[in-house]
């Protein structure tokens, strides 16, 4: 059969679902429904077309169950640590007899029990297009209403207000831009710069605490609080905006991109009447990324669809105690990247999302935004440029090339923006401290 002469020829075979995807018959695998050529040529139990339909050996390999983890040293007979709530150590008989086993590829015919179990675990590799499959996409509507059903307790906050901004890495001239300006506008409110590890190194570090930042590695707080972090992928920073919320010492925060800087002192925004209804703001974005928040996606999150624009989360004003549960509740969907971000585009609608399926709504200063070259300009209550989120023109020591937008700054300065020739001083000091070799 066309479709069927990449896998191995074996009698567990049944019918072509997809180009690289068929039923597998075997007795002896539990859980198993459909595989890939990979799966099929590395299985145990694997038996030639003409060998009889006799259950096969039980010879079992660990890494075949999706709730294993890695091997416990020093062990014998060899241990492995085992993912599955239940379970701690396991031994290879252990699994060979576990009703909870559960197969490592992700199909379309998976129950939606199996499917929330996958979902439950560490990101691993999956057939293309897994997110759209209608059992997949049920799974996870049920984790969400998991989530909303049992809502993790508040974690206290240490102080009352300030401002949190996300950036690390290449993202950290930006940053110190950022916290630059804030000072400069006059705003005296406290800061913390969440970055990833590594992030943020002992030459930059001090600079930032000049400003009264302090600088959070988030890696460092997993241990802590768990979270579902990517690993070896870009959406890891979009990821880091909703935990770096959650965990902000904070109980109101104003949330920053590393490339948005206010024009003004924001200090007044938690006096604003939005806020103040609702605890929280979310600023929209351009009118061109509408298409971004289509009925079709909200549909996948079991809500209605939005009639305001999409979301832009350059910026973002909240109270943590009184918005917990709708944080706890975006906070999963971006622990669940690996399915969300293939159905919107990042972090930035997981918030209002998150705000609508609980039922809660949220403020506006201003429906409107407004693009230009470098970036959106974004409003206050009066529709009076508050931000400017410089998302394609961000700040850089060199030709640095980011993945989430397809902007760098290396065309010169626009000396007619707000506020340019002190993002200019600001960023040569930073050049000047971190590379000084340059100066």
């Amino acid at each position: 059969m066309e479709g069927l002469r990449d896998f191995p020829l074996c009698g567990h075979g049944g019918e072509l679902i997809q180009p690289g995807l068929r039923t597998c018959l075997a007795p002896a695998v539990l859980g198993l429904a459909q595989v890939g050529p990979g799966e099929c040529g590395t299985c145990n139990y694997r038996q030639s077309e003409v060998e009889s339909q006799t259950t096969p050996p039980l010879r079992f390999h660990l890494a075949n169950c999706r709730h294993l983890g890695t091997p416990v040293a020093g062990t014998f007979p060899p241990q492995s640590v085992c993912l599955h709530p239940r379970y701690g150590h396991v031994t290879h008989d252990d699994c060979r007899r576990c009703e909870d086993y559960l197969f490592p590829v992700l199909t379309p015919r998976l129950s939606v029990a199996q499917a929330m179990e996958h979902r439950r675990l560490p990101p691993t590799t999956q057939p293309q297009g897994w997110w759209t499959w209608p059992n997949v996409q049920q799974a996870e509507r049920n984790l969400a209403d998991e989530r909303v059903a049992h809502p993790s307790p508040y974690v206290p906050h240490h102080q009352q207000r300030g401002i949190v901004i996300v950036g690390g890495g290449k993202y950290l001239p930006s940053a110190y831009v950022t916290a630059r300006i804030v000072r400069h506008v006059g705003c005296e409110l406290p800061m913390e710069l969440w970055h990833l590890d590594g992030e943020v190194d002992d030459v930059a570090r001090p600079l930032f605490e000049e400003l009264g930042v302090r600088c959070v590695d988030a890696d460092a707080l997993v241990q802590r609080h768990p979270f579902r972090f990517l690993q070896g992928n870009w959406w890891r920073g979009w990821q880091l905006k909703a935990y770096a919320m959650a965990y902000s010492s904070f109980r109101e925060l104003l949330f920053l991109d590393a490339d948005c800087y206010p024009l003004r002192d924001p200090s007044d925004l938690f006096d604003t009447s939005a806020y103040r209804e609702h605890g929280c703001v979310i600023w929209p974005d351009i009118e061109s990324s509408r298409c971004l928040l289509e009925p079709h996606q909200t549909d996948v999150f079991g809500i209605d669809p939005f009639a305001d624009a999409a979301a832009e989360s350059g910026q973002f004003l909240v109270d943590r105690e009184r918005c917990w549960n709708e944080l706890m509740l975006a906070l999963h969907y971006n622990a669940q990247a690996d399915f969300t971000y293939n159905i919107i585009w990042g972090d930035k609608d997981t918030f209002p999302i998150a705000w609508k399926k609980l039922g809660t709504s949220y403020g506006r200063l201003c429906e409107m935004s407004q693009p230009i070259f470098e970036g959106i300009y974004q409003k206050d209550e009066r529709c009076e440029n508050l931000f400017l989120h410089r998302c394609t023109g961000k700040f850089t020591l060199g030709d640095t090339r980011f993945d989430s937008t397809p902007g760098q700054h290396g065309s010169g300065w626009n000396m007619s923006l707000p506020l340019e020739a002190h993002c200019r001083e600001a960023l040569n000091d930073f050049r000047l401290a971190t590379m000084p070799e340059e100066g």
